[in-house]
């Protein structure tokens, strides 16, 4: 799923002289938790840079605790050169993949898919009910959530005033862009990267459209809505708000718009974004005062659907210590949750560390968000085929090379024509 993924060199001392080094791994990062009766190993998505990173530091520190307890040691793995996911995938089986994974519940639903995670016990009544969702399929449990997550509006608080959002819509907001930028010569109101699928999806929901439908069980592969009106409908009106925003399409799509955006917003010449709470740890290094708000209506005084992620920890179904495995992952769903909140944002999954943190002024306002989401599809079709096709016919769109309505049917096709293919 394209959300922002981002070892580094630290050691961390404990009773039983546990210690680890971090090295260098693109997107993903592995690191090893060694017990007297064998290895188990941890593998997660966190920034690989700067060193000591707040959300290692936080997942480490829980790590090492449970150590400490069961009498296991931290130290320094082998680091997978295709990334957590892909040597899960292409070495579990051969007893070369890590024993605990960290991954988004769409990717949760592949591996799922291809039997290569284990069913978890866990007293579900802990856990808020959409993260318990997350990472149930067919009715079984295949992973621990341990954070929840959707899209916000992060704004700067010295140049947006807080009554800019008091009963908002999307057009109030791109009006409102619109006269900031007309007044601050070279600077936005707003903007985020206009093709990214995950970003964007809220506007096709806002007119009823989607990715899949629904049956009794679930999310359905055999109804896929990409190519709705409804969908089709939600592009167009996005297109309509960046157009009355006065933020120029092209500055803010692809590779250099996932750039943009975040680099204008720290110098404080672009006033909003629409994001997620991965961000939040590049606004706090650099010290940027932010202020978060829920996403406000659509024209029709409803609001839209964008996904509510959920964070989490899986078990590969072959390891050799599948009990460990699974004590370990618990642990740092419940021990680690606010610490990894105060590293990164993301709003924890474990109702008592969610109690912890509820007077959280951002996490007032993404409860009243996650009020108006709608579940990521865990179903393995979704990871597996809908990211591209759906992120190219955004990109197509917006620079002028289909309508909305060509550009979402060649991606609808795309999408039967894989789930056809592959069952």
């Amino acid at each position: 799923m394209p959300r922002m993924k981002f070892t580094t060199n630290a050691v961390l001392g404990t009773v039983v002289a546990m210690s680890l080094v971090f090295s260098t791994l693109g997107v993903a990062a592995a690191h090893t938790v060694r017990q007297a009766k064998g290895t188990l190993v941890i593998c997660d998505f966190f920034p690989s840079s700067p060193a000591n990173t707040p959300e290692r530091v936080a997942e480490l520190k829980a790590a090492t605790a449970w150590g400490a307890k069961n009498g296991y040691a931290v130290q320094e793995p082998v680091p997978p050169s295709a990334g957590c996911n892909g040597q899960l995938t292409a070495g579990a089986k051969a007893g070369k993949a890590a024993d605990i994974n960290l991954m988004p519940d769409d990717q949760e639903g592949t591996m799922w898919g291809d039997k290569l995670i284990a069913p978890i016990s866990l007293k579900t009544s802990d856990y808020v009910k959409s993260g318990i969702n997350g990472v149930t399929n067919n009715g079984k449990i295949f992973g621990v959530p341990w954070a929840l997550e959707t899209m916000m509006i992060y704004y700067n608080p010295k140049l947006v005033p807080a009554s800019v959002f008091k009963n908002a819509t999307w057009d109030s907001l791109a009006k409102w862009s619109a006269a900031f930028a007309k007044s601050h010569s070279g600077d936005y109101g707003l903007a985020w990267q206009w093709d990214n699928f995950y970003y964007s999806y809220t506007f096709l929901t806002g007119y009823g459209g989607g990715i899949f439908g629904r049956n009794s069980k679930g999310y359905d592969k055999s109804k896929v809505l990409l190519d709705s009106a409804g969908s089709i409908k939600g592009l167009e009106y996005l297109k309509h708000i960046i157009d009355e925003s006065g933020t120029p399409v092209n500055a803010f799509l692809g590779n250099s718009g996932n750039s943009n955006y975040p680099a204008l917003f720290q110098q404080g010449r672009l006033a909003m974004v629409f994001d997620g709470p991965w961000s939040d740890q590049q606004w706090r290094t650099a010290h940027i005062s932010y202020g978060v708000a829920a996403p406000p209506k659509f024209p029709s005084g409803k609001y839209g659907y964008p996904f509510l992620g959920v964070q989490t920890l899986v078990v590969n179904k072959y390891s050799a210590h599948l009990k460990a495995a699974e004590s370990l992952a618990v642990y740092l769903s419940q021990h680690a949750a606010v610490d990894l909140f105060n590293a990164s944002g993301r709003i924890p999954a474990y109702k008592p560390a969610l109690k912890q943190v509820a007077n959280n002024r951002e996490v007032k306002q993404y409860e009243q968000a996650f009020k108006h989401t709608q579940a990521m599809p865990n179903i393995p079709e979704m990871d597996s085929y809908v990211w591209t096709p759906a992120g190219a016919a955004f990109t197509s769109y917006f620079t002028g090379k289909e309508t909305a309505d060509a550009a979402l049917k060649t991606a609808a096709a795309a999408i039967r024509k894989s789930i056809a293919s592959n069952g």
